[in-house]
């Protein structure tokens, strides 16, 4: 069990306070079991026969802030010093389809953790800190083994996003599924297709950190569930450990991940990969991180940086796309995996070691001293010339503001 933290005792004082006003309530799901499992929870759950009404009602006298996240399913929010606690009125399925349950309000924790997906997911813990376990999930926990709660089948039925959940457990967690639950979960796999897309990517931004990715991602494939989230990768040629793990120290595991696996599988075109990040429903700005990929394997592979300032202008491009230091910290790792590209990466990397300070260093001149030396209309000319005057700059050709300007002048003459 880990060691209690703030957000733990300020979970225990609501706990408290609704078990002293008449509502049976515990810590439920991920945190009882990151606890058991030694970790610090990112949040904390709790489960109550309090109603959401009765719960806020209850809190407001108290002088506490609640948010109606979600009371038609039976959830607030209540807003403590050291973070929000969610609060949950114990639930029993009414009807499912697959992606949505109907849901009825109730007070049997025991009912309650039926209806969830993993025995794992299933704990709850007392004001005390007793575990109350109803589906066996301390010894799956101590096995490390995924289970599912009650019937595989009935569980993906529910909810067929518990597909991929199983596999992004695996994946943060090490915990592996038996064989019997694999063989349900490719037959079920086609019901994917009703998830909405955002879900899906939830999911797999969460899977694509986690220490274990290799052999869920693996065992994805072999299932056929990865051909249904990632149809344009598919077939899948899968990355040495070694690769995967570079991936993934990356500044965004889940960007270079799908980065390194497009490219692997020869989607490695600007439009392919733009058109993936919309289907993905991904960020504008992972979406354009994304698409760099491809901009990048291109500038390397089919015109190598052939001076200094190509190969500065080339680190630009890519700190344009994500960020200050992305070169190293998103797109060598991933690029450092296609054999094609060792040569032009090695020559950046010891370009920007060398001369990364021109990069760093504010350009003497600026688009207001070319006018006035110029005479030009602000404008995509003097844009222009600002350009020559960096990629120079770059190469070394000048140093100062009276270098720039003579170079200006000889320029112009020209």
């Amino acid at each position: 069990m880990s060691a209690p933290d703030r957000r733990y005792n300020d979970a225990l004082k609501a706990m408290k306070s609704l078990e002293k006003a008449g509502y049976r309530t515990m810590m439920a799901g991920g945190c009882v079991r990151d606890r058991l499992l030694g970790k610090t929870p990112a949040d904390y759950d709790l489960a109550t026969t309090a109603t959401p009404e009765q719960g806020m009602l209850h809190f407001r006298t108290e002088k506490l802030t609640t948010v109606p996240t979600g009371v038609d399913h039976g959830t607030f929010t209540l807003l403590m010093p050291s973070g929000p606690v969610e609060i949950t009125t114990l639930r029993k399925d009414v009807s499912t389809d697959g992606r949505h349950a109907e849901v009825a309000f109730g007070t049997d924790f025991a009912e309650d953790a039926a209806r969830r997906d993993f025995t794992i997911n299933a704990l709850f813990e007392d004001a005390e800190g007793q575990i109350v376990d109803f589906v066996g999930g301390q010894n799956d926990l101590k096995s490390g083994v995924l289970r599912f709660v009650g019937e595989p089948e009935t569980r993906i039925h529910e909810d067929y996003l518990r597909i991929l959940r199983l596999f992004r457990f695996w994946s943060t967690l090490g915990f592996t599924p038996d064989a019997e639950t694999l063989v349900t979960v490719a037959d079920a796999r086609d019901g994917l297709a009703r998830i909405s897309q955002e879900r899906v990517t939830q999911e797999w931004w969460k899977m694509s950190a986690g220490p274990a990715l290799a052999p869920a991602l693996q065992a994805m494939i072999s299932a056929g569930v990865f051909r249904m989230i990632l149809p344009e990768v598919t077939p899948c040629v899968f990355p040495t450990l070694v690769d995967l793990k570079a991936w993934q120290s990356t500044l965004s595991a889940p960007v270079a991940v799908l980065a390194g696996l497009c490219l692997a599988d020869g989607l490695h075109e600007e439009a392919a990969l733009i058109a993936l990040a919309e289907r993905m429903r991904m960020s504008r700005h992972d979406g354009k991180r994304l698409a760099f990929f491809a901009t990048a394997r291109r500038q390397l592979l089919l015109g190598e940086p052939k001076d200094i300032a190509e190969r500065l202008l080339f680190l630009d491009g890519c700190e344009a796309a994500a960020g200050q230091g992305s070169f190293e910290k998103l797109y060598a790792p991933v690029l450092g995996s296609i054999t094609d590209l060792a040569h032009a990466l090695k020559a950046v990397q010891l370009t920007e070691a060398k001369f990364g300070h021109r990069r760093q260093a504010e350009l003497p001149l600026s688009g207001k001293d070319v006018v006035r030396q110029t005479g030009l209309t602000p404008g995509p000319e003097v844009g222009t010339i600002l350009g020559q005057l960096k990629r120079a700059y770059y190469n070394g050709e000048w140093t100062t503001k009276e270098q720039g300007i003579a170079l200006l002048a000889a320029h112009r003459k020209e």
